[in-house]
């Protein structure tokens, strides 16, 4: 999927606008159908992603190294579907080391660094409290869309939007005190992923000027040719947080792993690579508002699939 605008909506692109295409019936089908699609995958992969991950860190108990190994796996499987579609097919296209490579990568660059931290942040987030508490509080993220929109765009929310938010954190308060009952040090547990939601909403806004930015440059680029761009240039910043806490010792045990191990640190590879391709595609062509209301839809069907996996709230 290409994304493009018009260029009088270029000049006043803003955080919260989808981009245009400029085909017509191809603008019908990215304002209708091409949302809903996205969001329908986005939630799936959103919904597996934790849980996922918490199975590899039972089994591989090193979340900064299992996400770095999972974010260059992606990154060499878009690399490789770049590569194939560009020798392949004969439409226009653009492609990872077409015109304006370095103005792209620079384009790019504070999403890569954001989105660096964020990921490793959200993974040690999960690795240290049950899947549903972590996905309860990952939905705290709406509250920093709504307050950011407010300051940056000076959009005041609306009374059904307040009262969301004050449910919203009366039930994050609820839910934070009875998980703070049943472990130790939970302070910082909840902190780490009350944060880890804060830079997700920086990442997505942050995303969301990029794509305008780039669009500009090249009408032509695609979801993944940007996925591409962010999760390469995020290796280099991931290298040196997994030095700093983790040092090589998971790299060291990766010899020893079983048949079982090696398939979730592959599946994760395939999960990362659909869940971030769906993420920046969802930015670039819905309100910055939508996706947090998305990524709130997220929460039943977590809830649903932990109980049915687990047979238990906290998992």
């Amino acid at each position: 999927m290409r994304f493009k605008m018009d260029h009088n909506e270029m000049d006043d692109y803003t955080f919260n606008e989808p981009l245009i295409i400029q085909n017509e019936s191809e603008s019908k089908f990215q304002r209708g159908v091409f949302p809903v699609i996205l969001s329908i995958f986005y939630v799936a992969a959103s919904t597996i992603m934790p849980l996922f991950n918490k199975k590899v860190f039972l089994v591989y108990p090193y979340p900064v190294t299992a996400t770095l190994l999972q974010v260059i796996g992606a990154t060499l499987l878009l690399f490789v579907i770049n590569l194939v579609y560009h020798f392949f097919t004969h439409k226009e296209h653009s492609w990872i080391f077409g015109p304006n490579f370095l103005k792209k990568s620079l384009f790019i660059l504070p999403v890569s660094v954001f989105f660096a931290g964020t990921i490793v942040l959200t993974n040690i987030s999960v690795s240290l409290v049950p899947a549903n508490i972590h996905v309860l509080l990952k939905t705290t993220n709406i509250i920093w869309i709504v307050l950011l929109a407010w300051l940056l765009r000076k959009e005041k929310p609306g009374v059904l939007v307040i009262l969301s938010i004050v449910g919203l954190i009366t039930g994050t308060f609820l839910v934070s005190f009875d998980f703070a009952s049943t472990v130790k040090a939970p302070v910082v547990k909840i902190v780490v992923n009350l944060v880890s939601s804060f830079c997700e909403v920086i990442v997505i806004l942050t995303l969301k000027w990029t794509m305008g930015k780039l669009t500009q440059l090249d009408p032509n680029i695609s979801m993944m040719e940007v996925t591409l761009f962010k999760l390469g240039q995020s290796i280099i910043f991931m290298v040196p947080i997994m030095y700093a806490i983790e040092r090589f010792h998971g790299i060291e045990v990766i010899p020893t792993f079983s048949t079982s191990t090696t398939l979730l640190v592959v599946g994760g590879v395939l999960l990362t690579m659909f869940f971030q391709s769906t993420t920046v595609g969802l930015a670039g062509c819905a309100f910055v508002t939508t996706v947090g209301m998305v990524i709130q839809i997220q929460v039943l069907p977590q809830t649903l699939l932990s109980i049915v996996l687990f047979h238990n709230f906290l998992v």
